[in-house]
């Protein structure tokens, strides 16, 4: 793959944030399938509650500092290389788009 999932990411910002400016009272994690190229929002706590021990610590934290700091906390989720990467995005304003 030559771009990588923080390029694919910041190219789906716009998309991202529509997505998460819907359920934004409920602060949802956002998950982008690339094979599916499609965007999905998971309640954070659904989320945690199906994750192992250890991947619920690591969530719980970038999630925490997420929602300190106005950030969007964002899977992408490569079924073909088994991967699974989160990246942490500023919630830009409108008045800074």
């Amino acid at each position: 793959m030559s771009t990588s999932y923080a390029e694919l990411v910041q190219e789906h910002y716009d998309s991202i944030l529509k997505l998460y400016r819907q359920y934004e009272d409920q602060r949802p994690v956002i998950l982008f399938d690339l094979q599916k190229a499609e965007l999905f929002a998971y309640p954070y706590e659904g989320l945690l509650s199906q994750l192992k021990m250890r991947s619920k610590i690591s969530l719980h934290k970038q999630y925490q500092r997420a929602v300190e700091n106005n950030y969007i906390v964002v899977f992408v989720k490569d079924s073909e290389n088994n991967n699974i990467v989160s990246f942490s995005l500023e919630i830009e304003d409108a008045a800074d788009a």
